[in-house]
């Protein structure tokens, strides 16, 4: 079962952002937030990927589809986990951004998307949400 996500920016007071399918929690996507998409530039060309099912350390694509699964599994996991798998480059599928009104729209997502977790980056800062009754927490991981 996954735990799934959804990544936003905070632009001119509206949320940009995308549904990431696996590895969601904190310790997960949060790591690789905090540790990788440091800048609002990082993190726009990763929201311009779309919705993805993987997060990776960067948002270069690398092409598994012709790969045997076997030799994938064999794959060391740090050359796995550096290639985000975005739907469109990996499954060409349509590329979807969500924009929500403002923050506030954005925290309903948990409840609309279904999702686990939210993530935002504002002011240079990763924050993240479990549960739409409170407040985003800053990622300190």
């Amino acid at each position: 079962m996954a735990t799934t996500c959804r990544i936003g920016i905070l632009k001119e007071n509206k949320v940009e952002s995308i549904y990431c399918h696996y590895d969601g929690y904190p310790a997960g996507v949060g790591v690789i937030l905090k540790d990788n998409y440091k800048t609002k530039e990082k993190v726009e060309e990763l929201i311009a990927l779309g919705d993805i099912a993987e997060l990776g350390t960067t948002t270069e694509f690398k092409d598994f589809s012709n790969m045997p699964y076997k030799a994938y599994a064999n794959m060391p996991l740090e050359e796995r986990r550096k290639y985000t798998k975005d739907y469109y480059r990996w499954r060409a599928q349509p590329i979807k951004i969500k924009t929500n009104f403002d923050e506030q729209d954005y925290k309903y997502e948990l409840g609309r998307s279904g999702v686990d977790f939210l993530y935002l980056f504002k002011d240079g800062k990763w924050f993240y949400l479990k549960d739409e009754n409170e407040d985003f927490e800053e990622l300190l991981i």
